[in-house]
């Protein structure tokens, strides 16, 4: 939803610079200046929007990395809390011992997914990880 809002602003704002940019023209003009205005606008639209989408992306990745990372290895929570030190390191421990048990026992990655959640919180992701959800799931 934030995405949304910030693309119809982005496009707004485009198409004010477009404006901004063209003189004054007669009526029979306006519609080819209109036209010119939209895909001006589209093409700065279609920019941010494409960079916003690789930001989310990347930051996405960095979260799953980060899981992954403190799912396989023991020393990585301490790495991450000294990269991170605003996290809550007993939350994450816990979650982490949670999405072994549950592993080992076969069950549903609940722990996993609660893990991602964390993690993207406190990397200040949250509302990229929430775009993606679907995305998460193994």
């Amino acid at each position: 939803a934030d995405l949304v809002a910030k693309c119809r602003h982005l496009k707004r704002y485009a198409t004010w610079l477009c404006l901004e940019q063209l003189p004054l023209t007669d009526d029979e003009d306006n519609n080819d200046e209109e036209e010119k205005v939209e895909a001006t606008a589209e093409r700065v639209l279609s920019v941010a929007h494409r960079d916003a989408v690789r930001r989310a992306a990347l930051a996405f990745q960095q979260v799953e990395q980060w899981r992954d990372r403190l799912l396989d290895e023991p020393a990585g929570l301490g790495e991450f809390m000294r990269q991170h030190p605003a996290a809550d390191a007993d939350t994450l421990r816990r979650l982490i011992d949670e999405a072994h048990a549950e592993t080992a026992h076969g069950k549903p990655p609940r722990a996993a997914r609660a893990l991602f959640r964390a993690l993207s919180t406190a990397l200040g992701n949250g509302s990229q990880a929430q775009a993606a959800p679907a995305a998460e799931a193994p």
